[in-house]
């Protein structure tokens, strides 16, 4: 799949400086994701970070990873580029983030990259989205409000058993998902951070077992 620094200068060079770095985003975009119960604060697993997650994961050709709220899109490329995963999709609400994913992606494309046939990135909420392809979900969902956090939750309770999540968060007691691993990866905010993998044990049917706050 090739190094560490082959690898993470490739993802560098799809991104260009005067697309800005996602962390930063309009009032209006703020506004908007606001009205919808969550919060558009952005941070990222470092590459070293992500390297050790997918290390742990252990990604194949019968895995599709979903990143609920993907930003501008680096861990998708790096799932897609240093794992065997068969389709790495980055879902995110805010359009200045997606559209810098959008940029890379485009340039990708110009350079011919093989990568691109796993990769896809979506625009819209990820409580809308369709998961249903999904075996791994990962989400810096550090920042959510409860109320979203719960909502995530109950959205990925519907998947088909066996779906593992890697929350930043640590979830509520549920009868779903059951956790599995802690781990201590970097981001963008803090070192060692922890960073849990559940895993989706007793899938619940679309309107019945909601907890509530």
């Amino acid at each position: 799949m090739g190094g560490r620094a082959g690898i993470e200068a490739r993802i560098a060079g799809l991104y260009d400086p005067e697309d800005g770095d996602g962390f930063f985003e309009s009032e209006r975009e703020r506004r908007s994701v606001a009205r919808r119960g969550s919060s558009s604060t952005y941070g990222e697993l470092t590459f070293a970070g992500a390297k050790a997650l997918f290390a742990h994961l252990r990604l194949g050709p019968e895995d599709c990873l979903f990143d609920l709220g993907s930003g501008t899109g680096k861990l998708v490329w790096q799932a897609a580029l240093s794992t065997r995963v068969g389709r790495a999709v980055g879902v995110e609400l805010v359009p200045s983030r997606h559209a810098i994913a959008e940029h890379a992606l485009a340039r990708a494309r110009a350079k011919g990259w093989r990568a691109l046939e796993r990769v896809e990135f979506l625009h819209g909420d990820m409580l809308r989205a369709d998961l249903s392809a999904a075996t791994v979900v990962y989400s810096c969902n550090t920042a959510f409000p409860d109320r979203m956090l719960n909502r995530q939750l109950r959205k990925l309770a519907t998947g088909r058993a066996g779906l593992r999540f890697v929350s930043l968060m640590p979830m509520d007691d549920n009868p779903w998902f059951e956790e599995r691993s802690l781990l201590r990866l970097d981001t963008s905010w803090r070192k060692a951070a922890r960073v849990r993998v559940y895993e989706l044990v007793r899938p619940r049917k679309q309107g019945r077992g909601s907890p509530s706050r």
